[in-house]
């Protein structure tokens, strides 16, 4: 019995550590995945931007933006997917709605250029979409944050449960060694040998 439990803590601090590099794992690519979104958005930014910059043909950067807030779009979907925080999840349906109002700031911007309204253009980037970039970015890390904290308390509580088994196989054998040493040591008892005499 002392055996067995020795087996099946160490079986278990073994899944368990599998486990939790599992969610490290999860959790490195759900990190890589939010600096692909934030460079699509700081992209975005410089784009838009370059519509009434001086000497820049907003044609070149009109299509450049449009591919750039679909990679967002699917940068958060995805993430939305493998987020298990729920505080997590909700901040990037935040970031989806932001990112969303950014692509309806866009299609003004474009209608303002396309109508010669460089300048009405120009105050829509500044004063409504670059917001709304820093505002998705920002949701967008703290969907971040809150994956990594539950990741660290699921950990947490993975350890304390090896730990809790770890210690009730040690306490289990602590009281079986003593009993199984006492056995041991007993001397056995001779049966009489029965007479052969009649």
């Amino acid at each position: 019995m002392t055996v067995g439990a020795l087996v099946a803590a160490a079986f278990f601090v073994f899944k368990t550590e599998q486990d939790i590099e599992q969610r490290r794992a999860a959790a490195l690519r759900f990190q890589e995945r939010v600096r692909a979104i934030d460079r699509a958005l700081a992209d975005i930014r410089v784009a838009q931007h370059a519509y009434v910059a001086a000497g820049q043909s907003a044609d070149t950067w009109i299509p450049k933006v449009a591919g750039l807030s679909e990679e967002a779009v699917r940068g958060v979907e995805d993430l939305l997917g493998a987020a298990a925080a729920a505080d997590a999840q909700a901040s990037l349906m935040e970031a989806a709605a932001t990112v969303g109002e950014l692509g309806q700031i866009d299609r003004r911007v474009v209608g303002y250029l396309k109508s010669g309204q460089d300048v009405m253009a120009a105050d829509v980037i500044y004063a409504e979409a670059g917001p709304k970039v820093a505002l998705a970015a920002n949701q967008v890390d703290a969907a971040r944050a809150l994956e990594q904290q539950g990741v660290d308390v699921v950990e947490r509580e993975s350890r304390r449960r090896q730990l809790s088994a770890l210690g009730a196989a040690a306490a289990l054998t602590v009281v079986a060694l003593p009993r199984l040493k006492s056995k041991s040591l007993r001397p056995r008892r001779r049966c009489p040998r029965r007479s052969t005499r009649n």
